[in-house]
């Protein structure tokens, strides 16, 4: 690899994407609304047949949020850009 041919740009990304922290779980986790996605979703299954397709991402979602924060997602959508 020539490092003459990478660009500055490429470099500080790198340089960026290494002093990333990750974030850290919480010490108290809280499963209130976690616990009332999934029985929802046990409870219309057995009632419908069927749940709104978009149960899945809620209850990962919510599992994310239980145990690191709120603001988990603020740092995933940061580095999927």
């Amino acid at each position: 690899m020539n490092i003459k041919k990478i660009l500055t740009e490429d470099l500080e990304k790198e340089l960026e994407r290494r002093k990333r922290e990750i974030p850290r779980m919480c010490d108290n986790f809280s499963f209130i609304v976690l616990e009332k996605l999934c029985k929802t979703y046990i409870e219309e299954l057995a009632v419908n047949g069927y749940v709104d397709e978009d149960y899945e991402h809620y209850i990962f979602e919510e599992a994310m949020k239980s145990f690191y924060n709120d603001n988990v997602f603020d740092w995933i959508n940061k580095i999927q850009k």
